[in-house]
């Protein structure tokens, strides 16, 4: 599963403030993610986010584990008084090529606040577009 959203920050007169503060922003928040215990195994080792500069990816084997995910970024983001843009966030599960392993036909939705962030079967992501399919392109 992935989960990508941009923030934003809730006053924009206070944008120099930002500016200063996202550094530590994002290290406070990377360490949360990272240090979670959940993510995807990939080669033997876990990951759980993609980051690059106001853009992130969340990457979870599981729908609680994206959310549990999720509220880590939502708890740090409020923490110091950003949010995240539920209409720029978006979910996508990478299907199994073996279809006997699927585990759920639907999976329930995510939130940020009261909204639910669409299901998409593609985005793109630093000029590669990625596909529940497990392709980096739409050609397949």
């Amino acid at each position: 599963m992935v989960f990508q959203y941009v923030l934003h920050h809730q006053d924009q007169h206070q944008h120099l403030m930002l500016l200063s503060a996202s550094a530590e922003f994002m290290s406070d928040l990377l360490t949360k993610v990272v240090t979670s215990k959940v993510g995807c195994n990939v080669g033997g080792v876990t990951i759980n986010i993609l980051a690059y500069v106001d853009d992130l990816v969340l990457l979870a084997p599981s729908c609680r584990g994206l959310q549990y995910l999720l509220e880590i970024v939502v708890q740090q983001s409020m923490a110091i008084d950003m949010s995240l843009n539920a209409r720029k966030s978006v979910c996508m599960v990478f299907n199994p090529r073996d279809q006997s392993k699927v585990i759920l036909p639907s999976f329930p939705p995510f939130r940020i606040g009261t909204e639910m962030l669409e299901f998409i079967p593609s985005f793109n992501c630093l000029g590669h577009i990625i596909t529940c399919n497990n392709y980096d392109d739409m050609r397949h």
